[in-house]
């Protein structure tokens, strides 16, 4: 296992804690959710190029994730949870508006990216995510 799969992996668990009162966590749930899809995908790039995305653009390494893909011949339709999310990472971020049901979309396009990252290119490990 990478370190970028060991911090998504430790980055959805506590979002699934979290979770259970999702009320009160709501912008932390959406941030970790945020932040977890971003390590799978450096996970899966590193294991599909060998190296990870460098930089803050990460609609550009949702690009180079899609375009590993299609090189390596893998099903590339679970990217689009994570795009989805990286679309609203500077909202979950910056505006403090973060509302439960917002918590809930971002929590299972995580768990949809993370799961696809998992069946397309990772194995999972002995962690219960």
């Amino acid at each position: 296992m990478t370190s970028h799969q060991a911090q998504a992996e430790e980055l959805l668990g506590a979002m699934k804690l979290l979770m259970d009162d999702v009320a009160s966590y709501k912008s932390a749930v959406a941030l970790l959710d945020v932040h977890s899809a971003i390590a799978f995908n450096d996970a899966v790039l590193e294991k599909l190029t060998g190296a990870v995305h460098k930089g803050q653009n990460h609609s550009e390494a949702t690009r180079k994730t899609k375009a590993a893909c299609s090189k390596k011949k893998i099903d590339a339709s679970g990217v689009i949870h994570i795009e989805r999310l990286v679309a609203k990472k500077t909202s979950y971020s910056y505006s403090g508006i973060v509302d439960s049901s917002n918590a809930q979309d971002a929590a299972d396009k995580a768990e949809k990216f993370a799961n696809w990252a998992y069946r397309a290119v990772l194995k999972r490990e002995s962690r219960n995510v």
